[in-house]
């Protein structure tokens, strides 16, 4: 046990040596896989060349004067990194500078840290106990006479320290273990919102929050919407690959969606996608709209019995996408695909015949978004039903990459 804990020691104190940096995790934003008090060797790195999916140290960019250990969710064009805990529902408030990355997470060395978050939170009850249980394990090592009782003493105290002083602290948590030293990388970001980045969507949300009024904007360039009425947060969403990812519902004329503030430039081919669980049978309901800065609807995706169908600038003859496609109150994975000429919906991966706008080349205006509810003109037609990780991209997906996504479900 003694060559056990001495070799866990020492394989926090190596990388230093070779120019690496050791932390200390002492907060739970990556947990349950790795745990307060787990050390965590990075290598250095360049900015630069920081890809999403890697797990890096930085400088916190927040007020906080810390260093944090995330996940790379996205490299924004300014040269900024969108990171996120892996335990976190939502991604770090501030993006950051290419120039706070400190290093790239190669190794986790488990429990070694602990003494160090017990010296933060002024424990020293378990410290001294740690020192004492290592002495003893000394001693039974090495013998009882009192020279080497003494020594015994001595050393499991230097273990100790050794760790105090030759390891820094992180708030963070690394996600991989590694099973030789051959093997030392970090895994990509997997799953359905693995897919949906490397389309690089406008905006993206992922509506797991708990509490209103902010829908955060997942796609890295920090979109951030208001819910708007009195949506019902946390409910169970609809990745299988997921089950502990939540998502928001919108009963009829109680909630009416949520919707981005600031008006700005709006793709005019686009793609918009989610998925839904609508209590369509009764009415028509909007799912997104743009909106003018007057206040008009130009594009409009309806839902109208078990059809998608899309409006544009405001008409009221709507553009049949869909037809028979949806099952009412089941989750389906709904794509709209819009080009200069024509419209497309996808449902779990299936696509309908492309169908002709009635007004080819029609150019969007810059405007605000509003999903699963209506803004501007018209203000009826609420959406009734649950959502869940809604994406805008400013083109036209492929049926390969809409397909890829349904799969990563």
């Amino acid at each position: 046990m003694l060559g056990i804990v001495v070799g866990l020691v020492l394989w926090s104190l190596v990388p230093p040596l070779i120019g690496w940096q050791s932390s200390a995790v002492v907060s739970g934003s990556m947990s349950p896989r790795i745990d307060r008090g787990d050390v965590v060797a990075a290598s250095p790195i360049a900015g630069d060349d920081v890809a999403a999916g890697q797990i890096i140290l930085f400088s916190d960019p927040g007020p906080n004067d810390r260093t944090i250990l995330h996940r790379v969710l996205s490299v924004n064009s300014d040269r900024t990194l969108v990171t996120k805990g892996d335990a976190n529902a939502d991604p770090d408030p501030t993006p950051v500078p290419v120039d706070d990355v400190q290093g790239l997470a190669r190794l986790r060395v488990p429990w070694v840290g602990y003494p160090l978050t017990w010296i933060g939170e002024g424990r020293w009850v378990p410290l001294i106990a740690i020192a004492g249980a290592l002495s003893l394990l000394t001693a039974g090592a090495f013998g009882q006479r009192p020279r080497s009782t003494r020594q015994a003493v001595a050393a499991g105290t230097a273990l100790v320290v050794l760790v105090t002083v030759g390891v820094t602290t992180a708030r963070a948590g690394f996600t991989d273990t590694t099973a030789t030293a051959a093997s030392w990388r970090t895994s990509a970001l997997t799953g359905y919102p693995a897919a949906v980045l490397a389309n690089q969507p406008q905006y993206y949300y992922r509506l797991g929050e708990t509490a209103g009024p902010t829908a955060r904007d997942a796609s890295g360039n920090n979109f951030h919407a208001q819910f708007r009425g009195s949506p019902q947060y946390g409910v169970p969403g609809a990745l299988t690959s997921d089950p502990n990812q939540k998502a928001a519902a919108f009963p009829s004329n109680t909630a009416l969606g949520f919707a981005t503030t600031t008006v700005r430039t709006a793709p005019s081919v686009f793609t918009w996608e989610a998925f839904i669980k609508a209590d369509f049978a009764s009415s028509e309901s909007t799912l997104f709209q743009f909106v003018s800065a007057t206040g008009a609807a130009t594009y409009r995706i309806v839902l109208r019995g078990g059809e998608v169908g899309l409006l544009q600038n405001s008409s009221t003859q709507l553009i049949t996408l869909s037809s028979g496609y949806l099952t009412n109150n089941t989750w389906q994975h709904v794509a709209v695909t819009v080009s200069a000429s024509a419209g497309q919906v996808y449902v779990n991966g299936k696509a309908s015949p492309a169908t002709a706008l009635r007004l080819p080349g029609f150019t969007v205006p810059a405007s605000r978004l509003s999903f699963a509810g209506p803004d501007g003109a018209p203000t009826d037609k609420p959406y009734k039903g649950t959502l869940d990780e809604v994406a805008l991209y400013p083109r036209v997906l492929t049926a390969a990459q809409v397909q890829a996504h349904y799969n990563a479900r």
